[in-house]
């Protein structure tokens, strides 16, 4: 149901999302620590990874992209986010915790309550390190803090793959995410400096990541208006823009 404008937008933010990942996710790094885990253990761990990973490529979009590649790509990420479901319609655990996870990688801003009082305890476990993640400019830290974060969700997914054979695995992964799929490569990835996370990377949004983690349930109407506002305006900057096949904001 989209216009043309809007669609464009789409295409143009999950290419510059897959950019990213060749850009700046070590695979290689990722891979070799995958291989040392048992198959339904690396399936998990290679789904959290992604989860991790893709807003902590996202906030570092700026180092590399701009003009409408970069509103494209934020675009994308709050239509994805609008059609997210609320994490209270799922009953399981590990999909109220993964889909917590991702819905703040996204938007910092929780659809939902938590109905699983263990998905919550986990969730809770885990977000700052979560956000340690999202702001680490090494490439291979954020695989080890990945697989740290892996670890402490343990309890939450480990009936999984001792129960469900690898179809099912699948299957149930595919609908915990919505489908969404994992980026898979070969290269070793691009690491950033604090310096140039500073000058160059979308760190403007990390203060309200803190906030979010501190309240996520409890928005005031006015930060709710003001989140609402800011999503209307970037939705704007979009369909205002220039068309992007002449705008790519790739730098020479």
């Amino acid at each position: 149901g989209l216009n043309d404008a809007k669609k464009r937008a789409i295409h143009l933010g999950l290419f510059t999302h897959e950019m990213l990942h060749h850009k700046f996710t070590n695979f290689q790094y990722a891979n070799k620590v995958a291989k040392e885990l048992k198959p339904g253990e690396r399936r998990i761990f290679m789904t959290i990874f992604n989860v991790l990973e893709d807003p902590a490529i996202e906030n570092m979009a700026p180092a590399f992209v701009g003009g409408n590649l970069l509103r494209c790509l934020k675009y994308t990420i709050k239509r994805i986010n609008d059609l997210a479901k609320s994490i209270n319609e799922y009953t399981d655990p590990f999909q109220q915790c993964l889909n917590a996870m991702i819905q703040i990688g996204d938007m910092y801003v929780l659809k939902g309550e938590f109905t699983s009082p263990l998905a919550k305890k986990m969730f809770y476990r885990i977000s700052s390190d979560m956000l340690e993640v999202i702001e680490e400019g090494s490439s291979e830290r954020r695989v080890d803090l990945a697989l740290e974060i892996f670890e402490k969700l343990r309890p939450i997914w480990e009936d999984k793959v001792t129960e469900y054979d690898p179809e099912e695995l699948e299957e149930f992964l595919s609908v915990t995410t919505g489908g969404k799929g994992i980026s898979d490569g070969s290269g070793a990835g691009k690491d950033l400096d604090p310096e140039e996370m500073a000058d160059l990377c979308d760190l403007s949004k990390g203060a309200q990541r803190h906030v979010t983690f501190k309240k996520l349930e409890e928005l005031s109407e006015e930060e709710k208006e003001s989140y609402e506002k800011t999503r209307e305006e970037e939705e704007e900057e979009i369909l205002e823009s220039e068309e992007p096949k002449g705008a790519s904001g790739i730098p020479g």
